[in-house]
Parts: structure tokens; sequence; C-alpha cells
């Protein structure tokens, strides 16, 4: 059912939040990365801060495919430290993010864009970045941090591998954080993803699951959804009512069909059975009507029974 898939859903993306939330307190408490975030030297030798990237964040990238880059912030030089894209590689969307303290979430996922270079061509894509930091100052600011970036596809790989749907099947399912983003859109729909939005806001219940029928271009849905509250994600599975309907129809045309073999297997047997019982009689009613052909069957011998109790 689509509570069950949601269920799922939601066990996956809890699973994967909890997994970065580790990576990130291992680099956060680790001593290599820690000395390279607290360092109070103008210059860090290079060849020593690749070594400990290397060691400490490549390592991670290594083993979790999923994971787009680490980052590593030191507050005294202003400087961030990167693996998996260039070692000073100037991120500007997570500058900005991070002049927002104190509105800058703590290991929550955080859907923004990141550039990439391929050659002399560039462009963005989406990632969800966790960032792990301390505070301090007057008035304080953020003084380290660990920013871990995240593939959003490794999710909705795993969403869709759940939510297998039927050949011809016009189900989705959608991952939209508490801003109203939908995290890697499976359908680039802008309409429908601004339909859905509205919608939820309309029907949405004090429980952090539930479901809602809505209309969208004179068609009928049927809507599950299932609230991360830690995370701040919804996520929505969305089939057409028509679909539902022709599911319950191929389930009762099952039932009748199991009813009506179940009832033709019954009358076979009852008559496979009656002739068995009625066999033995039939054979002695023979024996007596050839040895007592004086009894004559009329109204009061209607059966075998009665004709045997005229006879004796």
């Amino acid at each position: 059912t689509s509570k069950e898939i949601l269920s799922q859903m939601k066990y996956n993306t809890e699973f994967m939040d909890q997994t970065i939330a580790n990576i990130c307190s291992y680099m956060y408490t680790n001593t290599d990365s820690s000395y390279i975030m607290n360092s109070t030297s103008k210059e860090i030798d290079i060849n020593e801060l690749s070594v400990i990237l290397g060691k400490v964040a490549g390592s991670a990238i290594l083993s979790n495919n999923y994971i787009q880059s680490i980052c590593i912030y030191n507050s005294f030089n202003e400087k961030y430290f990167y693996t998996g894209k260039p070692l000073f590689f100037d991120d500007k969307h997570l500058k900005q993010i991070m002049l927002k303290y104190p509105n800058v979430p703590k290991l929550k996922p955080i859907l923004r864009k990141i550039k990439n270079d391929y050659g002399t061509k560039t462009n963005e894509e989406d990632v969800l970045t966790y960032i792990l930091y301390e505070t301090a100052g007057t008035p304080s600011k953020i003084d380290s941090a660990i920013i871990v970036n995240v593939r959003p596809e490794w999710l909705l790989n795993n969403l869709k591998i759940i939510n297998t749907p039927e050949k011809d099947s016009k189900s989705s399912v959608y991952v939209m954080n508490e801003k109203g983003e939908f995290i890697g859109k499976e359908k680039n729909d802008e309409a429908e993803q601004q339909w859905l939005y509205s919608e939820f806001n309309k029907n949405k219940s004090k429980e952090l699951s539930g479901f809602f029928n809505a209309k969208l271009n004179r068609q009928k849905y049927f809507v599950t959804y299932s609230c991360i509250k830690s995370d701040g994600l919804v996520l929505f599975k969305v089939q057409p009512l028509k679909e539902i309907y022709s599911y319950f129809n191929v389930l009762r045309n099952s039932i009748l069909g199991a009813l009506i073999a179940f009832i033709m297997i019954a009358i076979i047997i009852s008559i496979f059975v009656s002739r068995k019982l009625y066999k033995p009689i039939n054979k002695l009613m023979g024996q007596i009507t050839s040895n007592k052909q004086d009894v004559e069957y009329d109204e009061a011998n209607k059966d075998e029974i009665s004709y045997l109790k005229s006879v004796y």
C-alpha cells in the first residue's frame, strides 16, 4: 500500500540522514581535521593539508559514492578547504548560507546549487548540504565547520526502487523541503509541484502522515504524504484515482472469479459424492423390484425409501 511504501521511504531517508550525521561527527572530532578547522596559522602547508584531507575526507567520499564533496571551514583564515573539488574551491552559494547565521540549520539537509567546471564548460547541480559547526565570539559567529555535500539522486534512486510502478502506471514520488522546494525533481513539472505544495498546505493534518484527494487538469489524484520532522522533509506519493480504482476492479474480478470457481468445484464434488452414496441404494432397488414385481410405485411410494417400506 501507499502508506507502507512511504514508511519504507521514510526509513531510507532517515538512514541516509543518520549516515551523513555520523560522517560529520567523525570528521569534527578527528584530530587531523580538527587541526585544520582550528589552526591559527595564516598559512597552512599545502602538502600537509592535502595529505590530511585525503586521509580523512577522501576516504569518506570513496566509501560513499553519493557524497559529492566535503569541505572544512576555518574561521580564523576565512578559508574553505575542499575534497572532491579543487582544494581552494570558491563556493559562493555556501558562503552566502554561512553569512545567514544564526539561521543556519545544524545537520539538516539544505537544498542548494554548487558549481561544476568541466574544461571550459560551467554548470550547476543540486546538492543537499549538511553543516556541523561551533560558534564563538561576541556577537557569536560560526567558528569552525564541517560541510558535507550529498547528491540527491542517491535518495531519489532509492525511493524509485521502493516505488517501482507497474507498466503504464502514472504514479510518482516527490521529496519536498520545508521551503516548498522539490529535491531532485523526478518529473520536471513545475506546475504539478506548485499544485502539490498548495494542496498539501490546504489538506495537511497535525499528524506526521496522511492522505488527501485533489484535482489537477480535470483529473483526480490520491496523494499520500509522510513528514520527516528532523530533516524538515515531506515525502509524497501521487496516484491518479482512476488507477487506484482499476486496481480495485482487478481485485474484485479476481475475488469474483475465485468465488465462481469455488462454487463450480463444490457442485461437481456434491454430484460425485451423491452418486457414490446413491449407487448401493440403486443397486438394492434393482434387486428388490426384480423379486417384488407385485409392488409398484404409486402416490404412497414417492421415493426409494417409501418403496422399501411398502415392500417390507
